[in-house]
């Protein structure tokens, strides 16, 4: 398999408002316009004829208008809402809500309304930044994010000999923070430890660097040992008492999947009080620029 270098990639960038229009206006209207249509070229019985013929929910719709006359409006909207769903998934070149192929960045409630009203509910982990994939793997099961499914791109194995190297950093800062912590993973590209957010200077942070023939080879790939090195870690800021921790992360989205299924699965029966994610996007040079609290 063909491993993916990350800072050669050319991603087609969604903003919010694109997003907002294509994922949410448009399903959630559409179908207010095709009934409006619906409804001037066909009498309600003829419409309401043609609802009940409608599969799997036609019946229903039926029912609930004989019950409740009043609801006729409702029933012309869900009809057309579900027979709009059925030819997206038919008909439409769009399979997914979050393709591989684009890079989205737009604020978090608007992926989960989309999730729950667009019609697509699946994506690709990498088409979202590190820390609202994290975001989504600690509230999978949530109402909104349990509408989504986030595959993850398959990588390589890395190659025999690649290492993971550990550094401890201590505070600088005047007010030390003693019950924080922050980790950087520099994996697939360098970090520059001269730019990091002014926050981390109050704070002793750990760094862990994959390195291959002793140096970082910035290709994607899958290191168990790195897996394991972040888990040790966040057991250790646990029993060191650490109740806030930082995670700084430069690698793909498969360690990711696994270091939050083995790390923080057991949701509030760990010591942390709040685990934050730092961002880190390519239109920033891959700078870590603000926090985002995941709990």
């Amino acid at each position: 398999m063909e491993m993916e270098n990350i800072q050669k990639r050319s991603r087609n960038e969604i903003r919010g408002g694109r997003f907002f229009f294509e994922s949410i206006v448009i399903p959630l209207f559409l179908p207010v316009l095709v009934g409006m249509i619906f409804s001037l070229v066909f009498s309600n019985e003829r419409l309401l004829e043609f609802i009940g013929r409608v599969p799997v929910v036609g019946h229903i719709l039926n029912n609930l208008v004989e019950i409740f006359p009043n609801l006729y409006n409702v029933a012309v909207y869900f009809c057309f809402y579900y027979l709009l769903g059925v030819g997206t998934h038919k008909f439409s070149a769009r399979t997914q809500l979050l393709p591989d192929n684009h890079y989205f960045l737009i604020p978090t409630w608007m992926i989960k309304v989309a999730a729950l009203v667009s019609h697509l509910h699946s994506g690709n982990a990498s088409a979202i930044p590190i820390w609202q994939y994290a975001q989504y793997l600690y509230y999978r099961n949530s109402f909104f994010w349990r509408h989504l499914a986030l595959l993850v791109p398959e990588v390589s194995v890395v190659a025999e000999g690649t290492e993971v190297e550990r550094k401890i950093y201590p505070a600088t800062g005047v007010n030390r923070r003693q019950q924080d912590r922050a980790l950087i993973v520099e994996d697939t590209y360098p970090v520059d430890l001269n730019r990091l957010p002014n926050l981390l200077d109050e704070m002793t942070y750990v760094v862990l660097q994959t390195l291959s023939e002793g140096k970082t080879d910035r290709v994607r790939g899958y290191n168990s040992e790195l897996v394991t090195a972040i888990v040790r870690e966040v057991r250790s800021a646990e029993s060191e008492g650490i109740r806030h921790l930082y995670l700084l992360l430069n690698t793909n989205p498969k360690h990711v999947s696994e270091v939050f299924r083995e790390a923080f699965s057991d949701a509030g029966r760990n010591s942390l009080t709040h685990l934050y994610v730092f961002q880190s996007d390519e239109v920033q040079d891959y700078e870590f620029t603000e926090p985002h609290r995941i709990f």
